[in-house]
């Protein structure tokens, strides 16, 4: 009896001594996507934001050297990136997506090196007034993956045909010399009496 009193002791002391588990770890929050790809009926498939606004470049940034700052983000409104993580597309992009710590606070949305913004004048999700905004503002396509957008190469002049030269004017009819006095070319013998044509 008494050995069996002891097992029940020692049992119950191991266990006391076992270690409690604690709360499983949080599941971490889904990245929700900050961009994906459109279809433009001009610049073919381009960036657009979640609400579906068209993202831009600024070409003096190119190296991810942020210049637009101050008054300028109040036009030009940089995509900002949320959390810890790095920025996702909803779809594959050929295009590497990174961040770049901005001179004024936050992480912003780089996109094949390039600072990506949206454009305040656009007045809705698929608009493109910013194209070509001072010469330096382009929509982000997502073909892009160089370092340096591709300029478009301006039209080759189409060589203006010289003016033909006037052809030489046609020479003067022959003129006209009358025939010999008394004798009109007619055979009429309205000449006179002799007048040339084989009448007397």
């Amino acid at each position: 009896m008494k050995r069996v009193v002891l097992a029940l002791v020692t049992l119950a002391v191991a266990g006391c001594g076992g270690v409690a588990a604690g709360p499983p770890p949080p599941t971490p929050t889904p990245v929700r996507p900050l961009l994906t790809e459109a279809s433009d009926a001009t610049l073919g498939q381009v960036l657009v934001d979640a609400k579906g606004y068209t993202l831009y470049f600024f070409v003096p940034e190119q190296g991810t050297k942020i210049v637009c700052t101050g008054d300028c983000v109040m036009t030009w409104r940089p995509l900002m990136a949320t959390g810890a993580g790095q920025p996702v597309s909803t779809v594959p992009l050929p295009g590497v997506l990174s961040t770049v710590n901005r001179p004024d606070g936050g992480r912003q949305v780089t996109y094949a090196g390039w600072p990506l913004y949206t454009y305040a004048k656009d007045a809705a999700p698929g608009a493109t007034a910013g194209q070509g905004a001072a010469g330096e503002w382009f929509v982000a396509e997502a073909t892009v993956t160089e370092a340096t957008p591709t300029p478009t190469p301006p039209p080759t002049p189409v060589p203006t045909a010289p003016p033909a030269t006037a052809p030489p004017p046609p020479p003067p009819p022959p003129t006209m010399r009358p025939p010999p006095f008394g004798n009109d070319g007619d055979a009429d013998n309205r000449g006179g009496p002799n007048d040339g044509d084989g009448n007397k």
